[in-house]
């Protein structure tokens, strides 16, 4: 993209002033520069959860669950958490920073927040039930419990689009 950010792509002369074209590119940058950070972020998760031993502790924080499956559930829930809290200041800076920087954000930090909410509410709505079939699954349906779960997670994902329009969407701005 930087390479190309001075030159309008002869496809799209006609419609695209230089301006324009420029101002695309620094803000597909930025994204990018951004995004880079992020996984940079996610991946260190992923090393402290697996080589440095962070998933380990987080489960002796759930030992006193009796039942393996909330206990697994537990812990998912908590590595989600952790990871969503490392994200949030990412989507913050990308939504309050960059998109306003480049005159694409007309979302207010009201409603910004309203709707974490309302996806916490919606993924846990939707997603906890799915986690305690694939859970079960895991633990009850043989060794073929991958292919059972496919089935459920592609209709899962069908039934999902076929409401979102309607239902999901609506909530969010």
């Amino acid at each position: 993209m930087s390479n190309h950010k001075n030159k309008v792509p002869d496809a799209f002369k006609k419609n695209i002033s230089l301006k324009d074209h420029q101002k695309a590119a620094h803000y597909a940058i930025a994204k990018s520069e951004l995004g880079s950070k992020d996984i940079l972020a996610q991946a260190s998760l992923l090393m402290l959860l697996t080589l440095g031993g962070l998933i380990s502790k987080i489960s002796n924080i759930f030992d006193w669950i009796s039942s393996s499956t909330l206990r697994d559930v537990a812990i998912i829930l908590s590595v989600m958490l952790i990871s969503s809290l490392i994200d949030l200041p990412f989507n913050y800076y990308k939504t309050f920073k960059i998109d306003e920087k480049f005159g694409f954000n007309r979302m207010t930090k009201k409603l910004f927040f309203s709707d974490i909410y309302k996806q916490i509410i919606l993924g846990l709505s939707l997603g906890l039930p799915i986690l305690f079939v694939a859970l079960w699954m895991l633990q009850n349906a043989g060794s073929y419990w991958w292919l059972y779960l496919w089935v459920v997670w592609s209709l899962f994902n069908l039934l999902i689009l076929a409401i979102y329009p309607t239902w999901i969407a609506p909530f969010f701005n």
